[in-house]
């Protein structure tokens, strides 16, 4: 194999490495913002869940008043 077949095809072989780093960067990436969306999703309906208690408990509270 003459040199520039040789740094061709090592060029060629660190290109592929590279790419298939960036790949898996890339996927750690989105597995993470996932993880970190569905986290955020978890905290807003907790925080939805209790503010609808809160207000059934209040609305329980005046309904028992009443009678």
């Amino acid at each position: 194999m003459s040199i520039t077949r040789k740094v061709l095809h090592d060029a060629d072989e660190l290109e592929l490495e590279q790419g298939a780093a960036a790949v898996s960067e890339a996927a750690e990436l989105a597995a993470r913002a996932r993880d970190q969306s569905m986290d955020a999703m978890e905290r807003h309906w907790t925080m939805v869940g209790e503010a609808l208690r809160k207000r059934l408990e209040a609305a329980r509270d005046d309904n028992w008043q009443t009678y």
